[in-house]
C-alpha cells in the first residue's frame, strides 16, 4: 500500500527505495522497543495498564486502540515528507507498518505456538522470559534493541 504509492511517485532507483523500506522495518524495531519499554512499561495510564492485562492473560485480545497505529502512521507520513519527500515518506512508512503487521503476527505466534526449531524456540523463549522479568527483553520480533540499550535478560 503505502510503499508501493511511495514507488509509483518517486524516481529513485529501485535499489534506493528497497534501501528506504528496509529503513522503515529498523526504525519499527525500535519504535516496538520503545512503546513497549517506555509506554507499556512505564507509569501508570490506559496502555500501560492494558498491557499488564496482557501479562495476566498472554492469549487475550490486543490492547491497543485499532485507531492508534494508522493515526500514528499519517502523522509520520506528514513529519517524513517535509524531511525526505512524500515519496520516500511513504517508502518508509510503508516499511514501519509491514513491520507492524510482522510485529502482530509474530506476537500472536510467540504466545500459540510451541516451535520445534532451536532457533524459533529460542526467539519465543526471549519473549516469554519477558513475561517473567518484565524489565528485560521488550523487543518481540528481534533482540537488537535489547542489546543495544541494555536491556537483554542473561
Amino acid at each position: 500500500g503505502l510503499s508501493g504509492l511511495g514507488a509509483l511517485l518517486g524516481d529513485a532507483h529501485p535499489l534506493v527505495s528497497l534501501l528506504v523500506f528496509l529503513a522503515g522495518l529498523l526504525l519499527f524495531s525500535l519504535i516496538e522497543y520503545c512503546f513497549h519499554r517506555w509506554l507499556f512499561h512505564g507509569a501508570e495510564h490506559a496502555m500501560q495498564r492494558g498491557h499488564m492485562q496482557h501479562h495476566l492473560d498472554p492469549n487475550g485480545i490486543g490492547t491497543l486502540p485499532f485507531f492508534l497505529p494508522p493515526l500514528f502512521l499519517a502523522v509520520l507520513v506528514a513529519l517524513f515528507s517535509k524531511a525526505f519527500g512524500i515519496d520516500h515518506a511513504l517508502l518508509a512508512c510503508g516499511g514501519i507498518a509491514c513491520g507492524y503487521f510482522i510485529y502482530g503476527q509474530c506476537h500472536a505466534w510467540i504466545h500459540r505456538t510451541r516451535f520445534r526449531h532451536p532457533l524459533a524456540r529460542r526467539w519465543a523463549a526471549s519473549h516469554h522470559v519477558h513475561h517473567h522479568h518484565p524489565g528485560h527483553n521488550f523487543g518481540v520480533t528481534s533482540p537488537l534493541w535489547d542489546m543495544v540499550l541494555g536491556t537483554r535478560y542473561k
